[in-house]
Formats: structure tokens, C-alpha cells, sequence
């Protein structure tokens, strides 16, 4: 059983809480402890603060996500095309160097399974989380 869910909202500070009380109950039916959607929550909220800072004053700039539900992980897409150049930059630490990552790229990359910065090749990318589910001992 997958579930995918998609929407756009604003990129402004007051729609954050919005994309943590989506990816929050979608954890929840994934069966996460309450400690790891704490995690992915605060991880959603650094991507999306970024985003938001990088984006600007852009006034139509608007904060994509595309949450995909599987069995055994949760993976989530972000991203904001009017900020897109400025989050390859502000990533860049993920692949060139790890130890002078940005303090936001740090927490996510440390709560977070896998974190990619992808790019579909238009001037356009986006930031694909990923977290596995927890395997009952």
C-alpha cells in the first residue's frame, strides 16, 4: 500500500506548521514511534525555513511537497522553484563537504536516513528526504 500525497502552499513562515501537521499524521499511520515524527517534523521545519529565507521577498514564491508512504519508509520531496539556485548552494555541504555543512543541513542529515539534493535538469531542484521505518526486535 502506497500513499502519495501532493500540495503547494505559500513559501512563508505561517504555512510551516501546515507541512508539520501533514507529514506529522502521515508518520503516524506509518506506525513511526513518536520520537522519530518529532524528528522528520523538525527536519520539515528546517527545510522549509531555508526555503523560505533563500525564496526571499518573491511574493508568489511557493513551497512544493510530494510525500510518499510505503511500508517500510517514508520518503518526502521539497522544493520551492524561486529558490532552487540558491538551495544547490546552500546543500552543497551534503556531497563536497560534510564538516562545514550549514547548522540546518546538519540537523536534517542528522535526523534523517537520507537526504538528496536532486535536480530535474530546468534550473530546478528539490531536497528528497527519506526515512526508514523502525523494524519491530
Amino acid at each position: 500500500m502506497v500513499k502519495e500525497i501532493k500540495f503547494v502552499v505559500p513559501a512563508r513562515r505561517e504555512f510551516v506548521g501546515l507541512a508539520r501537521l501533514a507529514v506529522g499524521g502521515l508518520a503516524n499511520t506509518l506506525a513511526f514511534e513518536a520520537e522519530t515524527i518529532e524528528d522528520i517534523k523538525l527536519s520539515i521545519s528546517e527545510v522549509c525555513t531555508n526555503f523560505i529565507r533563500l525564496s526571499g521577498d518573491e511574493p508568489d514564491a511557493r513551497l512544493h511537497f510530494k510525500f510518499l508512504a510505503e511500508p517500510d519508509n517514508l520518503t518526502i520531496d521539497v522544493g520551492c522553484p524561486e529558490s532552487s539556485l540558491d538551495m544547490e548552494a546552500f546543500a552543497s555541504g551534503l556531497v563536497a563537504d560534510p564538516g562545514k555543512q550549514d547548522y540546518g543541513i546538519s540537523i536534517i542529515t542528522a535526523l534523517l536516513d537520507s537526504v538528496e539534493l536532486i535536480s530535474d535538469g530546468d534550473n530546478h531542484s528539490f531536497l528528497r528526504l527519506k526515512k526508514f521505518a523502525e523494524l519491530p526486535n
